[in-house]
């Protein structure tokens, strides 16, 4: 199943083209940083990502602080397609005897993919505009909204954690 190997990729790009993709001209982004199991945000001005100011600065740094973990998530997204190919492909390659080895890679798979469509739901769901709100309910829609996308963030980081640490199992035949 070649189409498989060029699928994953190309979906994530196209995925993260439209949930990125950059509708203005100049606008603050805060950047993220990994130490460890932490992240820090430093703000980086000069940076654009497209979110229109929502109308206070209490808002507009909640929802950087949301963009910026999406961003982060994003990111790693072609890993995460990457690592979904490459359980897939040992998969189908597997003697029929190597049993406990498919039921290992199955709940890879599982995972890998559970983490892709926590991203795609959040995606799907998340409403940058909130024009109905008003600003008490902004502030505790993105506050909440910073849980789930971290979340979903820490799911896909455990996932391609333990991805890595199955697949680096696998020795040539």
């Amino acid at each position: 199943m070649k189409y498989t190997s060029v699928f994953f990729p190309v979906l994530v790009l196209l995925l993260s083209t439209y949930a990125c993709s950059d509708n203005s001209t100049h606008h603050d982004h805060a950047h993220m940083t990994e130490s460890g199991d932490s992240v820090s945000m430093t703000d980086h001005s000069h940076h654009a990502h497209g979110a229109a100011s929502l109308g206070s600065p209490e808002l507009d740094t909640l929802n950087r602080q949301v963009l910026v973990i999406h961003d982060s998530a994003m990111a790693r997204m072609g890993e995460l397609a990457a690592l979904q190919e490459k359980a897939h492909q040992q998969s189908v390659t597997l003697k029929p005897t190597d049993t406990q080895r498919k039921k290992e890679l199955t709940a890879l798979l599982n995972e890998l993919n559970t983490a892709d469509e926590a991203m795609l739901q959040w995606m799907q769901q998340f409403d940058g505009q909130l024009k109905t709100k008003a600003d008490s309910a902004k502030v505790v829609y993105l506050q909440t909204e910073r849980i789930k996308i971290d979340l979903v963030y820490q799911q896909i980081l455990q996932a391609i954690h333990h991805a890595h640490s199955v697949l680096q199992d696998v020795q040539p035949n």
